[in-house]
C-alpha cells in the first residue's frame, strides 16, 4: 500500500527521524535508518528501503531500491521497468493485463517487471537519471545528470551518458582500499570536523580518531514504518513503528 504524506503527517514523523516533504509517497511498509529527507513530489514504490543520512530530490520515481547511508539522489531520478523481449511480444498483455473485460486477453506467464536495485553507500545520482531494473551501483559511485545506467557500477566510479560509460575512478586505488577498510559512512561523525575537502587528509583523521576509541559507530537500528491492525470501521489505520 502507498501512505501518501501531508503537513500534518510530516511533521508527527520528524521525531522518528523522517524527514518528509508534503506530497510524496511512500511504501508500506518503508524501512530505514535515522534520519532520512525526502522532498516533495518523489515517489517510492514496492520494497524500498533507505540508509541513515540519505536524501531523495524532488520528483524521484523508485520501484524496489535497497539504499545505503548518505546517498544524495537527484531530481527526477528514476527506475526503469523491464519487458521481456525474447517474448513473442514485450507487451504487458501476456504477463500482467492492465485493462479490464471485454478488452482482457489471457495471460500466459510471468515476468519480473522490476527487480531490486542496489545502490551503496555514498552515492550520488544526478538529476534525471534513469536506472535499468536489477542494477548494482558500488559505495561512493557517482552518476552524472541524464545518465542511462545499464549495467552495475563498480565502487567509487564516475560514469555519464546515454547509454552510461566510466568517465574516471574518484580517487587512488591505495585510498580506496583505506575507506573500504574503515568506512567514514560506519561512524558518528557530528563531533569530527573532518577535512572534507582533502580526502587523503579526512581519512588519516578518522582512522585515528578510530584507533584512538574517540568515536562510535552510527547504529540507530532499521525501523518500519507500517500501518497497523486494521482499524474501527470509519476511522484511518494507524502508523505502527517496529524492529526492523
Amino acid at each position: 500500500m502507498s501512505l501518501p504524506i501531508n503537513a500534518e503527517l510530516s511533521k508527527g514523523l520528524e521525531s522518528y527521524g523522517l524527514f518528509l516533504s508534503d506530497g510524496c509517497l511512500l511504501p508500506t511498509p518503508f524501512r530505514f535508518e535515522t534520519p532520512v529527507r525526502i522532498w516533495h513530489s518523489a515517489q517510492l514504490h514496492a520494497s524500498c528501503s533507505v540508509g541513515a543520512y540519505t536524501s531523495i530530490s524532488p520528483g524521484a520515481l523508485l520501484v524496489d531500491v535497497r539504499m545505503g547511508r548518505y546517498c544524495s539522489i537527484g531530481d527526477g531520478v528514476q527506475t526503469l521497468s523491464d519487458h521481456p523481449a525474447d517474448w513473442f511480444t514485450t507487451h504487458m498483455l501476456a504477463y500482467a493485463p492492465n485493462f479490464p473485460e471485454p478488452y482482457r486477453h489471457q495471460s500466459v506467464g510471468q515476468f519480473p517487471s522490476h527487480s531490486p536495485v542496489t545502490i551503496g553507500n555514498d552515492v550520488w545520482i544526478g538529476s534525471r537519471v534513469s536506472l535499468k531494473s536489477g542494477i548494482t551501483i558500488g559505495d561512493g559511485a557517482v552518476i552524472g545528470a541524464g545518465a542511462v545506467v545499464t549495467r552495475d557500477v563498480a565502487p567509487f566510479t564516475v560514469v555519464g551518458g546515454v547509454p552510461a560509460k566510466v568517465i574516471r575512478q574518484r580517487f587512488p586505488d591505495t585510498l580506496v582500499e583505506r575507506i573500504r577498510a574503515c568506512p567514514w559512512w560506519n561512524w558518528d561523525l557530528r563531533t569530527l570536523a573532518l577535512d572534507w575537502q582533502h580526502p587523503e587528509a579526512a581519512q588519516s583523521m578518522l582512522e585515528e580518531a578510530v584507533a584512538e576509541n574517540r568515536l562510535s559507530r552510527w547504529n540507530p537500528g532499521w525501523r518500519l514504518l507500517d500501518r497497523g491492525q486494521p482499524p474501527a470501521e470509519g476511522q484511518p489505520a494507524p502508523l505502527v513503528f517496529l524492529p526492523g
